[in-house]
């Protein structure tokens, strides 16, 4: 467990309403694992100045990083943290969590929206760390534009021979950018067509609490065992 104050290091901007946060900091962490972030905010709501965030960046990366999905009406909590700019100071306390790659077995991920900031850390360490894991990932977006992390995950996949991404879109007809990809929502028989080897393999659902649930059960219709079965929901703050 950890306690640091840390300087922002960088602000970047991933899709029209999700930010990422490069924090001056490294820290000891296993991929999937998340820290607590606290603000000082004046009049803040209920549950104040502190809330979680899952680490998207990998140990084997040099800064700390998070992300934050903004929507139209945010909370205090998310209005200070949309204002932080390089330099600002914010308080870190971590890491957290048992949703951690399990570096035994294959994995099939299954991810929607700012859900895939989890996969992200693992993903990348297990590429860097050049493991003889089998990774597929299925994510879901409502558009294009709103797929996080799309660069990264692309040249992951190019030096990675053992992760395969597949990005699923249910609302193409309402972006201007043209989608030959798959469509609709991750389904029991996306995930055949994709990872068709499901043996021995560990499921990894992180996104909305209804995509995570809906996923949980498609996966229990498919005779995956529940303990290959990781789940992590993403509340929304």
């Amino acid at each position: 467990m950890f306690d640091q104050t840390v300087a922002i290091k960088e602000v970047r901007n991933e899709s029209a309403d999700v930010k990422t946060f490069v924090l001056d900091a490294h820290a000891d962490f296993k991929p999937g694992q998340f820290i607590s972030v606290q603000l000082d905010i004046e009049n803040c709501d209920e549950r104040c100045n502190r809330r979680p965030f899952s680490i998207a960046s990998s140990p084997t990366e040099k800064n700390l990083m998070i992300a934050m999905k903004f929507y139209p009406e945010p909370s205090a909590f998310k209005k200070r943290m949309a204002a932080l700019q390089d330099s600002d100071i914010i308080k870190i306390r971590g890491s957290m969590g048992n949703f951690v790659l399990d570096e035994t077995k294959d994995a099939v991920m299954l991810s929607g929206g700012i859900g895939i900031t989890p996969l992200r850390s693992m993903i990348k360490y297990a590429t860097d760390k050049k493991l003889q894991l089998k990774i597929t990932l299925l994510y879901s977006n409502k558009t294009p534009g709103e797929i996080v992390y799309y660069r990264d995950l692309e040249e992951m996949q190019k030096a990675n021979k053992n992760l395969k991404v597949v990005h699923f879109v249910t609302r193409p007809e309402e972006s201007k950018r043209p989608w030959n990809g798959e469509t609709g929502r991750i389904t029991a028989d996306a995930i055949r067509k994709h990872a068709p080897d499901i043996k021995n393999t560990v499921f990894y659902i992180c996104g909305p609490p209804a995509m995570a649930e809906s996923l949980s059960a498609v996966l229990m219709e498919m005779d995956i065992d529940k303990e290959n079965i990781k789940t992590e929901q993403f509340l929304g703050y």
